[in-house]
């Protein structure tokens, strides 16, 4: 925050400097009235007013308007992290910060996954569904996000086992895209989806959030394929079996972590929220192989299928679940867990 009020108020000042030069010039040094001076006085309040005019739009997106996308990079986003992305623990989660021994005789439920899970888009932590599931369990459950955004299954997996605090249960929490890391270990790593500003357009991009918003919002308005284009990368390694084959092995790495921990899992699949019906026969893939494995799913296909996407997501340009989404989440999987079964 206080780089960004640098920032703007360097720039003001360069403006308000310079549009007292221009006044002084005006008074002092061209003081004989001719059309020439005329037309440059109505140049130089037009000038000086639209200035003023973008950097009163400037001000609004620099300190009240910040929206979360998808990928993080636009400076609104990052401007979105700075202000919501807490609390942030010890360990690097975002979540609260838990003594392990304020834990002797709770019960601990880890809820394990990426964006999804940690919230991305989510403006308060209480409304995301790791935080809904232990309202809704109550004493003597404690539930802990172990989650990052741009994990994938392998990350979920280390980061499980490598906790301090051992669980008494699991929800893992599956996103189509998790396959990418193992895309990636087969030579199929995910395309470049998003080009950077032209030389001309990077120095005001980067630095005006004003330029920013609109940039981007143009840039996606231009490339509407780029959304397609990244999931037919994630339909391509869902579908191949060299990648399935190594995927596979990644998820039956949890299960069997778990099996042999005494560890109760609970399975919850998210289809790609901006098509569900597209997605189904991979996250019913992914859930054939977890219940398959012993372990019962909440899959989110058939909570949300026939749902208009944009009711789905936090907005336009983030696709992650929002706040309605957690709650039915939630709901679903607080089900299963208080049913007691296996």
């Amino acid at each position: 925050m206080a780089d960004r009020a640098i920032g703007f108020g360097v720039a003001t000042l360069v403006v308000t400097g310079a549009l007292a030069v221009v006044v002084l010039a005006f008074r002092r040094l061209w003081r004989r009235p001719s059309r020439v001076r005329r037309l440059a006085a109505r140049f130089s309040l037009a000038a000086f007013s639209t200035l003023y005019v973008l950097l009163a739009l400037e001000a609004v997106f620099r300190f009240a308007v910040d929206k979360s996308d998808s990928f993080g990079f636009t400076l609104g986003s990052r401007a979105w992290f700075q202000r919501h992305w807490r609390p942030v623990n010890s360990l690097g989660y975002r979540d609260r910060e838990r003594d392990l021994g304020d834990l002797a005789g709770k019960r601990i439920l880890f809820v394990a996954g990426d964006s999804f899970v940690a919230g991305h888009g989510i403006e308060d932590i209480r409304d995301r569904f790791p935080d809904r599931i232990e309202s809704l369990m109550g004493d003597p459950w404690v539930v802990l996000a172990v989650a990052q955004p741009g994990w994938g299954t392998r990350d979920e997996y280390l980061a499980i086992r490598s906790h301090p605090a051992s669980p008494d249960a699991i929800v893992y929490s599956y996103v189509l895209n998790d396959v990418e890391g193992a895309a990636e270990s087969v030579g199929f790593p995910r395309p470049r989806l998003v080009e950077p500003p032209p030389r001309a357009l990077a120095p005001l991009v980067s630095r005006s959030y004003l330029a920013d918003f609109a940039y981007w919002r143009l840039y996606r308005f231009r490339n509407q394929h780029l959304t397609r284009d990244y999931w037919d990368y994630l339909r391509e390694c869902h579908a191949r079996e060299d990648v399935w084959k190594v995927h596979e092995q990644e998820i039956l790495d949890v299960v069997h972590y778990a099996r042999a921990a005494q560890i109760r899992l609970v399975g919850l699949v998210w289809p790609y929220l901006v098509d569900v019906e597209a997605s189904r026969p991979f996250t019913s893939r992914v859930a054939r192989l977890l219940e398959s494995a012993g372990v019962p799913v909440v899959d989110m296909t058939a909570v949300l299928s026939g749902r208009d996407p944009t009711e789905l997501v936090v907005n336009s340009m983030d696709a992650h679940p929002n706040e309605e989404v957690h709650a039915l989440a939630a709901k679903r999987l607080f089900e299963v867990l208080s049913s007691g079964g296996r």
